[in-house]
């Protein structure tokens, strides 16, 4: 196989590689930040004027507004911290992997898979602060530090109460998806032997 090109690795095309892989991780989650803050905007409204049949009637429409109005810069800092902290966890995954003599070290071997544990977890909660940070934002309009630590507060207030729902939908979400799954079988199966 011929290619058209071929790419010199030198520190220029490693920083440009860099600045754009970090460019991608925080276009991906400034995408689904607006998207999260966009559906609580829509549930803030419809919760707060369910008083008619034509509650939260373009809503999507003014959620969207919100957005680009009023709160770019506190969706754009949430999703920079996310990004910041999957770049670290990228690069080093990436050093980890290059570490094979050190891997054969027990104590080395223990130290990387913690630590990327710990990047793991750390990731996690910056996405679980920020998504209930936009919530936060689309109900009170605050900018993104205030509503991250009022959102963390409510959720250690109610830690229990969060714990206990996200249970229930992690349990209906999998009943969900095995209902779909047996669903799709039985429709293929009754598809499969009696349709001629």
């Amino acid at each position: 196989m011929e290619f058209l090109t071929e790419v010199v690795w030198n520190d220029e095309t490693r920083y440009v590689f860099l600045y754009s892989l970090f460019g991608y991780l925080w276009m991906n989650a400034f995408i689904i930040g607006v998207t999260q803050f966009i559906i609580s905007a829509s549930c803030a409204l419809w919760y707060f004027s369910s008083t008619s049949d034509t509650a939260g009637s373009g809503s999507l429409i003014r959620g969207l507004y919100w957005v680009f109005r009023y709160h770019l810069g506190s969706i754009a800092m949430g999703a920079f911290l996310i990004a910041l902290v999957q770049f670290i966890r990228i690069i080093f995954e990436y050093y980890k992997s290059q570490l094979d003599k050190a891997k054969e070290n027990k104590v080395v071997k223990i130290l990387l898979c913690l630590t990327s544990y710990l990047l793991d977890c750390l990731e996690r909660f910056i996405k679980f602060i920020s998504k209930n940070a936009y919530i936060q934002i689309a109900i009170t309009g605050k900018n993104f530090c205030s509503s991250a630590w009022n959102a963390f507060c409510l959720i250690l207030k109610n830690a229990m109460r969060f714990g206990m729902a996200n249970s229930i939908g992690l349990i209906f979400s999998i009943l969900g998806v095995l209902f779909i799954a047996g669903a799709n079988a039985i429709v293929v199966y009754s598809m499969l032997h009696y349709v001629d």
